[in-house]
């Protein structure tokens, strides 16, 4: 396991775990592995701490249309915390270790802690996302 995996988890990864009042679990994916699909219900939030992943769609004539790379300490389809259900689909581009967290208990976090909620939903550029 590499030491990222190990360590404590960096930037929005621990504002996560702080909301959601309690740590996270690790989840590898490999290369090519499906972590949700375009119509599931969203149940967790998710940040790569190491890897990278696609998220897609596929337009109306069938074609895959790549809306996004996410690689690590990005929070993954951040928009999905406030969706009944994903719009995309996320796949692992190579092999993955992402910080899983309830989405539920996010939410609760986040009326529990207006100021962290505002922390959390600052945008995320690749300097303030590594802090």
């Amino acid at each position: 396991m590499s030491e990222i995996i190990s360590s404590q988890p960096p930037g929005i990864a621990s504002l996560l775990e702080t909301l959601a009042g309690r740590p996270g679990h690790r989840r590898r994916l490999v290369s090519g592995e499906r972590l949700f699909h375009a119509g599931e219900a969203v149940t967790s939030v998710f940040v790569i701490l190491s890897g990278q992943v696609r998220m897609r769609r596929v337009s109306q004539a069938g074609a895959e249309v790549t809306v996004d790379r996410a690689d690590t300490t990005r929070w993954l389809a951040e928009a999905s915390l406030f969706a009944e259900r994903y719009h995309c689909d996320a796949i692992a581009d190579t092999e993955t270790w992402l910080l899983c967290c309830p989405k539920a208990a996010v939410i609760e976090g986040m009326q529990r802690q207006p100021a962290l909620a505002t922390e959390v939903s600052a945008p995320q550029t690749p300097s303030s996302a590594a802090d």
